[in-house]
């Protein structure tokens, strides 16, 4: 079994709280039938096939793995399914009236390219649905243990207030803010059983975790005009 495979094998979803946290953050939004909505760093497709059943609406997925874009092409078939880059998403301008963005924005280097990308695809006033891990004291980047960037690596662990700096500068208004911390104890500890910590991060950065006192959070963010 390779690294990524074995990555979350025995979670029912790649990130802490799975799509509990996607349902919470979805009841704060009005979706229907005709709402478009793409999930950034899909997967292996959890939200998406939940989403489609849940509100039958318009969903597309984009992931830099095509293994993954390829298990969730199969786990969400009636989904626009892309392999593609977070920074360059392969979608025209005011595509979507949501984005989700779980567990994604802390393994991606260039996050500017990509909010400035989410912005792009998003229509006015659209949604940005974001549940990352984040410092509860002092924030840390991480070396990644990988050069290959497809693999599962944490890049940064940014502060509430670095986090809110980033996404007001990238043109986001905040609506919504709720802690999930537990949600990552319970997937971190799972993950040490299964033996799949060991595939994103060394034991030198789960110590530099623990100092930094690591959370889960939710955040809901408004596509700011113009």
């Amino acid at each position: 079994m390779t690294e990524r495979a074995s990555y979350g094998a025995g979670l029912a979803a790649l990130r802490p709280g799975g799509v509990a946290i996607t349902e919470e953050a979805l009841s704060h939004l009005l979706i229907d039938t005709d709402t478009r909505l793409l999930d950034i760093g899909c997967g292996r497709g959890e939200s998406l096939a939940w989403v489609q059943q849940r509100f039958g609406c318009h969903c597309a997925g984009v992931d830099l793995a095509a293994d993954y874009a390829a298990q969730a092409a199969a786990a969400c078939p009636a989904a626009d399914i892309r392999q593609g880059d977070a920074g360059k998403l392969p979608f025209a301008a005011a595509s979507f009236d949501i984005v989700l963005l779980e567990c994604v924005f802390s393994l991606l280097q260039d996050t500017d390219a990509a909010l400035h990308e989410i912005r792009r695809v998003l229509v006015p006033g659209g949604s940005l649905v974001l549940s990352d891990v984040y410092a509860r004291a002092e924030g840390v980047r991480f070396d990644a243990v990988q050069p290959d960037a497809t693999q599962p690596l944490l890049y940064m662990l940014p502060d509430r207030d670095v986090f809110a700096a980033s996404l007001e500068q990238g043109g986001f208004q905040l609506l919504y803010f709720a802690d999930h911390s537990d949600s990552l104890l319970q997937m971190l500890g799972q993950m040490i059983l299964d033996g799949s910590a060991c595939a994103c991060l060394s034991a030198q950065d789960l110590a530099r975790l623990r100092r930094a006192r690591a959370g889960y959070a939710l955040w809901i963010w408004r596509k700011v005009l113009p």
